[in-house]
């Protein structure tokens, strides 16, 4: 992935920027990589769900919760509705209501972090795109 990637200089320093700012977020490393393979079970992305399990365990996030946050579960009901809402924003490209952002005030996420969630989507769809579309056996790119 980060071969393609380097092929565009500008996003190669983007997407670092925002690991690095992700990862300093208030969200935490668990719900990021809870988020991170529902998105990619969402999309097929079989190297990025497998990539997020192993990065799951360095976060301390069981295999049990991997397996459910894959379909969108948590026991956790902040983490669940963090998942129900980020699956609504990817199957339905970004069409949402005010209610789908009031779940997320109900279990106590604030208006910043709900962005966050938005930003931790957009780079967890631009990740599997990468790997879908272009690092895949068929499309041969290298920088």
């Amino acid at each position: 992935m980060f071969k393609v990637v380097a092929n565009s200089p500008v996003s190669l320093e983007s997407m670092w920027g925002s690991f690095g700012a992700l990862g300093a977020g208030v969200l935490g490393p668990k719900l990021g990589e809870h988020i991170a393979v529902a998105i990619a079970n969402r999309n097929l992305c079989e190297y990025r769900l497998a990539a997020h399990a192993a990065l799951g365990k360095n976060a301390r996030v069981s295999e049990k919760d991997i397996s459910e946050a894959q379909v969108g579960r948590s026991t956790g009901a902040k983490t669940a509705a963090a998942l129900s809402f980020v699956l609504k924003v990817v199957s339905d490209r970004a069409q949402i209501t005010a209610d789908n952002v009031r779940a997320l005030h109900n279990v106590g996420f604030t208006d910043g972090e709900v962005v966050e969630i938005m930003a931790h989507i957009a780079l967890d769809l631009f990740k599997n795109y990468i790997n879908v579309a272009l690092c895949s056996a068929t499309i041969r790119m290298t920088s």
